[in-house]
């Protein structure tokens, strides 16, 4: 019976010190960075489940934003595959420690490729030490469109009158 008791604890010391060491293996590194162009073309899922090009702006110009109202960088990295199958993306801002307002809250849109470009599909805030608050639809769109306008007037207002030009068809005036 004691020999029985000593295989079980053996066998016990065993399983304890696989379990440690998985616990010890180094967390997988972040994913990289993608590379995007700033003039390639950002799209927004809407309502209505549509998706719409964003007229104000462009890739470039929502990294601008963040970059020139709250100091903060994003990356592109790859999130595999969305539920519906598309090939799923995340344009993560992550304020530094040091910011005044938020510090280390994290902003990541949920992306997907659209039309040569990428379409924003979603958007989670998540402030430290509180709940994510995810955001949807036309006030996700409505508030990176004010962004864009908000943190370059001149650019945004460009951009709308040279996407009317180019397409006459898509915008009221």
């Amino acid at each position: 019976m004691s020999r029985l008791i000593a295989l079980g604890l053996l066998g016990f010391l065993a399983a304890t010190q696989a379990h440690a060491a998985a616990a010890r293996k180094p967390a997988p590194p972040p994913a990289a960075a993608i590379d995007v162009a700033p003039r390639t073309p950002l799209y927004c899922e809407g309502g209505g489940h549509s998706i719409q090009p964003l007229v104000y702006g462009d890739y470039g110009d929502l990294l601008g934003a963040y970059g020139r109202l709250h100091h903060w960088s994003g990356a592109l990295t790859a999130s595999g595959p969305t539920r519906a199958g598309e090939e799923g993306f995340r344009l993560t801002f992550v304020a530094p420690p040091d910011d005044p307002r938020s510090p280390e809250e994290v902003v990541a849109f949920t992306l997907t490729r659209h039309e040569g470009g990428y379409a924003l599909r979603a958007v989670s805030d998540k402030p430290k030490g509180l709940r994510a608050k995810r955001v949807a639809g036309n006030a996700m769109c409505f508030k990176v469109l004010e962004m864009l306008l908000e943190s370059d007037p001149q650019r945004a207002l460009a951009f709308r009158k040279a996407w009317g030009e180019k397409h006459p068809d898509s915008t009221g005036r």
